[in-house]
């Protein structure tokens, strides 16, 4: 039984499952990061199979991207330009801010207060 698998340059790749993961994973994005145990629960995809690499990213890899891009949205868009830096890292499952600023410098290229401040300076 493949659980959804294909392989591709020699690394196994997921298809049908990580599209049902995905889903699963947009439901529970506000939260803190589930386990792989648990995000694999849903899609009936075994824990072991969670970690396999999925066009070059891990699961939590991949959660991680979108949460983070999330956090660039919302720090740059208007609506919670009063919301400390740290909170909006912590809304996306970044509880500690230094960890968040430097997950998020490492993504962007940026600071988040510097993503801040360049967002609010164009719409000025």
């Amino acid at each position: 039984m493949n659980h959804g698998f294909t392989i591709t340059n020699g690394r196994p790749t997921m298809n049908i499952a990580f599209s049902k993961t995905n889903k699963g994973v947009a439901r529970h994005t506000p939260r803190p990061l589930p386990a792989p145990p648990r995000t694999g629960a849903s899609p009936k995809v075994t824990p072991t199979c969670t970690g396999c690499s999925l066009t070059g990213h891990t699961v939590s890899g991949w959660i991680r991207e979108r949460r983070l891009e999330q956090c660039h949205r919302d720090l740059t868009g208007p609506a919670l330009d009063a919301l400390p830096v740290g909170a909006v890292g912590g809304r996306w499952g970044f509880p500690d801010p230094a960890r968040f600023s430097h997950a998020f410098k490492a993504a962007h290229g940026m600071s988040p207060g510097q993503a801040r401040a360049a967002a609010q300076a164009s719409r000025q």
